[in-house]
């Protein structure tokens, strides 16, 4: 299926798949080129810890990335939440400043330039004290 079919709210984990040794490479890198020149995502099924998930396959370099996805009753109905937001009459000199903002914030996406919180720390101050550190 083409993968804009799938909307992102059913998006759950990726994983970079890899052929296992010589005896599959082939069939990978055959399948692998099939769905990419067709435009496609492969859907199959997975186990990961006990569980069956739906996975979409696709191709990523010489690999493939498999995107596990949400079932339908994992995923709530914007509906619920969207419905209740009333229509606004926007004012254009409003609109206009909101877009100037938005257009002087683009930039390109680099995941590196996010990090969270506790992997920026001093290890110092993940460190637990020693057996000769006094308590206060």
């Amino acid at each position: 299926m083409p993968r804009k079919e799938i909307d992102e709210v059913y998006f759950y984990s990726p994983y970079y798949i890899v052929p296992d040794g010589e005896v599959g490479q082939q069939a990978f890198a055959v399948i692998r080129e099939a769905i990419r020149q067709e435009g496609m995502v492969a859907i199959g099924k997975v186990v990961f810890t006990s569980r069956e998930h739906v996975i979409a396959l696709e191709a990523r370099d010489k690999g493939l990335l498999g995107v596990t996805l949400r079932y339908p009753y994992e995923v709530r109905k914007e509906e619920e939440y969207f419905d209740d937001i009333p229509e606004e009459k926007l004012p254009k000199d409003m609109l206009d400043l909101a877009k100037h903002i938005v257009d002087s914030k683009k930039a390109e996406w680099k995941p590196e330039r996010f990090d969270s919180f506790c992997s920026s720390l001093d290890a110092d101050v993940l460190r637990p004290p020693n057996a000769n550190a006094r308590q206060l």
